[in-house]
C-alpha cells in the first residue's frame, strides 16, 4: 500500500513542474510577435508580462516558504527573469501570511523546554511575518523585554522536497539550446538550495546578530538588539525589543523632530557595515530605524504598533 506522504510528495512535485512549464510557455508565448491580436506592440507586450509577474506572485505565495523565499532571491536578479516580474517579486517582501498561536506556542515549548517558564507575557498579534517565521514580543520573568523569532512549522522537509524539484527543473531548463545558453541555471538552483537551507537554523543568524552588534557597542548612537542566548535554538531567536521609526517613514520621522534629509547625509550606513556579517545570500535587513533621540536602531519596524519593531542584521522577521 503506497503511503500518504508518498502521494503528497508527487502531488507536490507535479504542481511545481506545471508551474516551471507553464512560466516557460507563458514567456515564450510572449516573446512572438504573431500572438498578439491586432498586431504588436511594446505596450502590449508590457502588458502580458505584468499579468505573467502577478500570476507568478501568487503561485509563489500560494507555495508556500520555499517559493516566498525563492521569489525574494530572483527579484534580486533581474538577469535570471524580465524585469517585471523581477519587480513584481519584490512584492513577496510584504505579503506572507501569519500562521496560528497555538503552533507558535507549541514551537516553543518543543524548542526550549522547561526554559518557557521564563516567559510571562507571549502577545499573540504577531509583530510581522515573514517567508520563514513570525515574531512576537514577549515579557519574561526579569522584566526583559523581548521578540520571539518563531520558524513556520514543517519547514525543513517542505523546503528539501520544494529545492530538490527545483533542482530537476533547472536541469530540465539547462539543456534546452536556447533557454539554457548562457546561464548556469543548475549553479543556481545550487546556490539557492544552499542559501535556503543555511538560512532554516536560527544559530547562524545569532551568531551574526552578535558580531554586528558588538561592532557597535562603542558608538551611542546606534542600538543594535541583543541575542538572548538561553532562549534560543535551531527553530527560534530571541532578540531584546528594540523599538524604532522606520527610516522610510517621513511622516513618523518629522513628528519625533528627526530632519529626513539631515539624516541621509550624516546617518550611519548599517547596511554596508553589516555585509561582512552576514551569510551569503541571506535576506536584506530592510530599511534602517531610529530609536529614541533619533539614535540608528538596526532592523525593521513593525508597521502595525505605532511603526516600532525589534530587529536584528537579517531582520528580526526575514529571509527573511
Amino acid at each position: 500500500m503506497v503511503s500518504s506522504s508518498w502521494w503528497l510528495r508527487l502531488a507536490r512535485s507535479l504542481r511545481i513542474w506545471r508551474l516551471a512549464i507553464r512560466l516557460m510557455a507563458g514567456l515564450w508565448w510572449d516573446g512572438r510577435r504573431w500572438s498578439y491580436p491586432g498586431g504588436y506592440s511594446p505596450e502590449k507586450r508590457a502588458g502580458r508580462q505584468r499579468r505573467t509577474a502577478q500570476w507568478l506572485t501568487a503561485e509563489f505565495l500560494a507555495l508556500g516558504s520555499a517559493f516566498i523565499k525563492l521569489g525574494q532571491l530572483l527579484s534580486a536578479r533581474p538577469d535570471v527573469l524580465p524585469a517585471d516580474v523581477v519587480e513584481e517579486l519584490a512584492h513577496l517582501q510584504d505579503q506572507v501570511p501569519a500562521f496560528p498561536f497555538s503552533v507558535v506556542q507549541a514551537t516553543l515549548e518543543a524548542e526550549l523546554g522547561d526554559r518557557c517558564a521564563e516567559i510571562i507575557d507571549l502577545e499573540e498579534l504577531p509583530l510581522g511575518s515573514a517567508s520563514l517565521a513570525q515574531v512576537h514580543r514577549a515579557s519574561l520573568r526579569s522584566g526583559r523585554q523581548v521578540v520571539f523569532k518563531v520558524q513556520r512549522p514543517g519547514l525543513e522537509r517542505l523546503f528539501r522536497l520544494d529545492l530538490e524539484v527545483l533542482q530537476q527543473v533547472a536541469a530540465a531548463v539547462q539543456r534546452h539550446p536556447r533557454w539554457g545558453q548562457g546561464r548556469d541555471w543548475i549553479g543556481i538552483a545550487k546556490e539557492c538550495r544552499r542559501v535556503l537551507l543555511r538560512e532554516l537554523d536560527f544559530r547562524l543568524e545569532a551568531e551574526y546578530a552578535a558580531r554586528f552588534r558588538q561592532q557597535f557597542l562603542d558608538d551611542p548612537g546606534i542600538r543594535i538588539p541583543a541575542v538572548i542566548w538561553e532562549l534560543s535554538s535551531r527553530r527560534v531567536l530571541c532578540l531584546d525589543y528594540l523599538p524604532g521609526i522606520k527610516i522610510t517613514d517621513r511622516p513618523a520621522l518629522l513628528a519625533a523632530g528627526i530632519d529626513p534629509l539631515r539624516l541621509r547625509h550624516d546617518g550611519p550606513d548599517l547596511r554596508t557595515a553589516a555585509q561582512p556579517h552576514r551569510p551569503h545570500g541571506a535576506g536584506g535587513g530592510g530599511p534602517r530605524c531610529l530609536g529614541p533621540g533619533g539614535g540608528a536602531a538596526a532592523g525593521r519596524c513593525d508597521r502595525q504598533r505605532h511603526r516600532n519593531r525589534s530587529g536584528a542584521p537579517s531582520g528580526a522577521a526575514d529571509a527573511q
